[in-house]
């Protein structure tokens, strides 16, 4: 298994799995031969990165034809970037819905399956003990009420219902054989 990962304190060494840690290059690019990996996930990462089109283009190049990709995302602004936004960084912002499925168009990756996901009612659960999306149940209330909602979607979001609607996505992609 090989992780990208910037922060040290993450890297840690499984008996079970042998495991290399690698610091990511700030271009973006990684340094691994085409079609490297069998499977690649990003998950709630690119948001944090400024060129995340060269990290999907990446990750594309990395995976074996048939391989699959496996990303979730918050597609909403995160918030006022004007006022102090606690436990977020000062750039830290979703990437909005259309401009993520642009990124993955242009990327020729197969979707295999693309799910709006994390309804906002659930957030402050799931900064709980017993996370929400461990449960069947709620996953399954989730992806219903993230149906209901997708009407209503904005990448800012300012009244009480338009906050009142999925969060993320999730991405099942797949590279053609």
């Amino acid at each position: 298994m090989t992780i990208v990962e910037p922060a040290e304190g993450f890297a840690s060494q499984s008996k079970d799995v042998p495991t290399t840690y690698l610091a990511p290059q700030a271009s973006g690019l990684l340094p691994f031969p085409d079609g490297a990996f069998s499977l690649v996930t990003c998950f709630g990462t690119l948001h944090h990165v400024s060129n995340v089109s060269t990290v999907i283009r990446e990750m594309a190049r990395c995976v074996a034809p048939g391989a699959f990709i496996l990303i979730r995302e918050p597609i909403i602004s995160m918030g006022d970037w004007r006022r102090s936004r606690p436990m977020l960084t000062e750039h830290e912002r979703g990437i909005p819905l259309q401009i993520f499925e642009n990124i993955v168009a242009s990327t020729g990756l197969e979707v295999a399956r693309r799910q709006l996901c994390m309804f906002a009612a659930f957030n402050p659960l799931n900064a709980k003990p017993g996370d929400v999306y461990a449960s069947k149940l709620l996953v399954l209330l989730d992806e219903f009420l993230c149906f209901v909602a997708k009407w209503h979607y904005r990448y800012h979001r300012v009244t009480r219902l338009q906050k009142l609607t999925p969060t993320s996505v999730f991405y099942v992609l797949r590279k053609p054989t």
